[in-house]
């Protein structure tokens, strides 16, 4: 599934998704930011029902501008 926003939103909602993943993703995108075209994959444990913040791993982060 593909959820696709803007800011500041969908840079709030991934952040606070994220609970585990390579901890230098994370920092890049707390420093860069959510550009456009950007692309955060996030690993979620379960039904979509039962997401809650802090439960997804995050796999990858990509920006034009990082």
């Amino acid at each position: 599934m593909a959820v696709v926003g803007r800011n500041p939103g969908i840079l709030d909602l991934a952040l606070g998704l994220t609970g585990s993943g390579t901890d230098d993703l994370r920092a890049r995108l707390e420093e860069t930011g959510f550009h456009t075209a950007g692309v955060v994959v996030l690993t979620i444990p379960g039904p979509w029902a039962e997401i809650a913040y802090g439960a997804a791993r995050m796999e990858t982060y990509w920006s034009p501008h990082a």
